[in-house]
């Protein structure tokens, strides 16, 4: 009986042993591991179900101008033919748009035919949307293509004339010297190596005081190894045509000197896609204008925009 009890006493021993054997590894095991057990027990971040900056979206679009309704662009074929902007060379499809409004991040691997370059107020207007979701986003000129910039347009004709304001007139030599290679850039058909005295080329088309097709004419006085005297062969009245341009009117001032005299049109906007400008008012010595270098068309300039837009899919590449 009492060797019955030393051994029930031995295992009850082993096996307190054994308990605690297992605690002080369970306790390790526990502490070593912690994270692997927040990963699997703990709450994990939920991929949020909407568009955030960074991420990647088709969006089928339809953009009108507030104004009066007129649809300018879409990504439906029926609508833009319904419209009248229907256009042959352009596919009707989603946008890929990355989502970028402030143009500083980087693309995504794999997102490389994704773009950010809609106007900020297109894509500020796709945060927080989900997938498959509808919404009519409204544009104001600041986030779609500006409007028209006086001061702007002041501070650069500071740097290029010493003016805030274009001059009306310009006074201009008849006869002058400059580099010979600079004469391809008033006739690029010219053979430099076979320039000779007298010759005369064409350098500008216009129109005379008559109203009729007119060459405006350059004639070759000297050559040097570097440099060459050219004189302008001009017409009293020649009018300058410049596409995208007023009209600019030639006076012959005397036998050396002629005047180019800008004829504007009040209110009128001249340039080209992305260099607009916009006539604010004229007088006998300067023209004042406002630019405008954001519109692709003059007549987004001062637009509030609105755009009805669907995202077709979305991809979180921002997480």
């Amino acid at each position: 009986m009492i060797l019955f009890n030393t051994v029930m006493q031995k295992e009850k021993i082993a096996l307190a042993a054994i308990v605690i054997i297992i605690i002080v590894l369970l306790s390790a095991l526990i502490v070593t591991s912690e994270d692997v057990f927040k990963n699997l027990f703990g709450e994990k971040k939920e991929i949020s179900d909407t568009v955030e900056v960074g991420d990647c979206v088709d969006v089928n679009y339809i953009g009108r101008f507030q104004v009066n309704n007129t649809v300018f662009d879409t990504s439906y074929e029926n609508i833009a033919k319904e419209a009248g902007i229907y256009n042959d060379n352009k596919t009707y499809q989603p946008l890929k748009i990355f989502v970028d409004p402030d143009g500083t991040l980087t693309l995504p691997e794999g997102y490389e035919n994704y773009s950010s370059s809609m106007i900020p107020g297109f894509i500020k207007g796709l945060i927080g949307m989900k997938e498959g979701e509808n919404k009519t986003v409204v544009v104001p000129p600041e986030d779609a293509y500006g409007d028209w910039n006086l001061s702007l347009a002041e501070q650069l004709f500071n740097l290029y004339f010493g003016s805030p304001h274009i001059p009306r007139y310009s006074s201009n030599n008849i006869t002058t010297t400059i580099p010979k290679v600079s004469l391809l850039d008033l006739n690029s058909t010219l053979n430099l190596s076979a320039l000779y005295v007298n010759q005369t080329f064409d350098y500008i088309e216009g129109v005379t005081k008559d109203g009729e097709p007119a060459v405006w004419q350059i004639q070759i006085l000297n050559i040097s190894d570097q440099n060459v005297t050219i004189k302008n062969l001009i017409e009293n009245g020649t009018i300058i045509k410049t596409e995208g341009f007023w009209d600019n009117i030639i006076t012959i001032e005397n036998e050396t000197k002629y005047i180019v005299k800008a004829e504007p049109e009040l209110n009128k906007t001249y340039g080209a896609p992305h260099s607009w400008m916009k006539v604010i008012s004229f007088n006998d010595t300067e023209v004042v204008v406002a630019i405008n270098m954001k519109a692709e068309k003059p007549e987004f300039i001062g637009q509030t925009l609105v755009f009805d837009i669907e995202v077709i899919k979305l991809y979180k590449t921002s997480d």
